[in-house]
């Protein structure tokens, strides 16, 4: 019989510590340790680049700051959740649906952006955006841009940019979307 009590005991201490480690484990599926490709390795880096493609009329290059359809489907659609909790599951119609309106209004906003800030060259002095950081559990968005420049005449003025995402270290714009 002490034998049968001692077994006992020494499983139980097993399983309580058994379970008390993998209470500490983080529940539910971990989002992915991704970056982006050819992403910004800073928000001011990337605020550079964007400068730049403005200031030089360069769409195209306007474009490669944005998230690309596979980032945007598997890293914001699913991990636009809070951290901790697993990833958002949708059928590839819904996933398609919204990368095509953003991937649209993107190119449309993309070219008012170079319509009001094409070809002007701008000194930044403060950035700040439309709201804080919001942390998620694949990545991080920013607000939208506002950055308090100069511009070629040494004015001040307020260029307004869009929203931000950082992953891993990375950073690119969601969308092209710059307004409230």
């Amino acid at each position: 019989m002490r034998r049968i009590i001692a077994v006992l005991s020494v499983l139980s201490i097993a399983l309580v510590g058994y379970a008390g480690a993998t209470a500490l484990q983080p529940r539910g599926p971990k989002p992915p340790a991704a970056k982006f490709a050819d992403g910004a390795a800073s928000k001011d880096a990337l605020i550079e680049a964007w400068l730049e493609a403005l200031a030089s009329r360069d769409e195209e290059a306007l474009h490669r700051l944005r998230v690309t359809r596979e980032e945007y489907l598997e890293i914001l659609v699913p991990w636009t959740v809070n951290p901790g909790e697993p990833p958002r599951q949708y059928s590839e119609q819904p996933r398609e649906y919204f990368w095509q309106l953003l991937d649209t209004r993107s190119r449309d906003w993309g070219h008012s952006m170079m319509e009001r800030y094409g070809g002007q060259r701008f000194r930044p002095r403060q950035l700040d955006f439309s709201a804080a950081p919001r942390e998620y559990a694949g990545y991080t968005a920013y607000g939208l841009i506002r950055l308090q420049a100069e511009d070629e005449e040494g004015e001040p003025v307020t260029v307004e940019g869009p929203f931000i995402a950082g992953v891993g270290g990375t950073y690119k714009f969601i969308g092209l979307d710059w307004t409230d």
